[in-house]
């Protein structure tokens, strides 16, 4: 983060951080120091923000209200038919974050093909329309169980995640998707207030931490591999984790890879973090059944433990320094130890639980 105190007009230095094409136009020098020449070289110094001035120096502009100040957007086409597009946050009255760029951008065509397989209707489906299949058959098998105000929220699911027939359009996708939150967060609300806190809860809950917990190692994997030097990556790394909000409030500075790797993994007050699930794991394999002679701590208890010695001991500031290569390769190490110990934790309680392979529980 870079805090400067230059004797300027105000407006004169906001419209430098603001504007898209300050630097191709202001500081051509830099951006391409063979402007004169007509030689058309580059800065490759992608540590110089001269290197990241676009040729296009007359954007499509666009303004988005927030309830911090307001987004400014830039877009601008490419070479091969998409769009890239660059936002800056704008928080009232002074502060706004410049963003650096991807290692390789995603054009839009080929994100909204992405975004639009999660509800293919075609055999197979999709994987989000086969998830909420599995959902639908599941909640069946236990109707019984199930109250009328739970299953209004399934309902609601399946009519929120339907789409009419034919090309899925990017936008419709984004509606369903907000919709379908909003369903899942009742429906998550439903459980958390309404179960009995019974041997089935014990077991949804743990599968719900290790889900969780795989995810994150899975998010964070991706990240480090898609340049997580740039503000770029960290910024909707710590906004699909559901912990922005908490770093500004912590940190009070543009996303760096050691705290947010902090944040996500190590700490054990946030709620979405690893260590979080790691913790309330050990506490819910404690009140599982298990057989008078079975060992104490049991195997899955001795796994769930070295993991979070694994994280107790881990230096994010040194895990954070990429190699010659620029690959984290140490990070990718620590994350590999912690994706193991997750796994033989969940085939561990598969052989115990519902195997039957070994007499555990009376």
């Amino acid at each position: 983060m870079l805090c400067a105190d230059i004797a300027c007009n105000y407006l004169q230095l906001l419209e430098g951080g603001l504007d898209s094409s300050h630097v191709g136009i202001l500081h051509a020098d830099v951006a391409k120091p063979g402007w004169w020449s007509n030689s058309g070289e580059r800065n490759l110094d992608q540590l110089n923000p001269g290197a990241l001035a676009s040729d296009d120096d007359a954007p499509e502009l666009d303004i988005e209200s927030t309830e911090f100040g307001f987004h400014y957007a830039a877009v601008r086409k490419l070479a091969n038919g998409g769009d890239s597009v660059r936002i800056v946050p704008f928080i009232l009255p002074n502060a706004r974050v410049i963003p650096a760029q991807l290692r390789e951008p995603m054009p839009l065509p080929q994100l909204e093909h992405q975004v639009s397989l999660l509800f293919r209707f075609d055999n197979p489906p999709g994987p989000l329309r086969a998830t909420l299949g599995e959902v639908r058959r599941i909640a069946a098998a236990v109707r019984d169980r199930l109250s009328l105000d739970t299953w209004r929220i399934l309902n609601q699911l399946q009519l929120d995640s339907r789409q009419r027939q034919g090309r899925v359009q990017f936008d419709e996708v984004l509606v369903h998707l907000n919709r379908m939150i909003t369903d899942l967060a009742a429906f998550s609300g439903m459980e958390g207030e309404s179960m009995t806190r019974g041997h089935g809860w014990l077991f949804l809950d743990i599968g719900r931490r290790l889900e969780r917990s795989l995810g994150m190692t899975r998010l964070v994997r991706s990240a480090i591999e898609a340049s997580p030097s740039q503000v770029a990556i960290l910024e909707p790394l710590l906004e699909v984790a559901d912990s922005s909000m908490t770093y500004r409030r912590r940190y009070f500075a543009e996303a760096q890879l050691p705290p947010v790797l902090d944040l996500l993994l190590a700490d054990g007050t946030n709620p979405r973090a690893l260590r979080f699930q790691l913790d309330t794991m050990a506490v819910l394999l404690s009140h599982l059944p298990r057989h008078p002679r079975a060992p104490s701590p049991t195997h899955e208890e001795r796994t769930v433990a070295h993991a979070i010695a694994s994280l107790r001991v881990a230096d994010f500031d040194a895990l954070s320094q990429p190699g010659a290569d620029v690959a984290f390769d140490r990070l990718t190490a620590v994350l590999d130890v912690l994706d193991a110990d997750l796994r033989a934790v969940s085939d561990a309680i598969t052989f115990h639980y519902f195997s039957h392979a070994e007499q555990r529980v009376n």
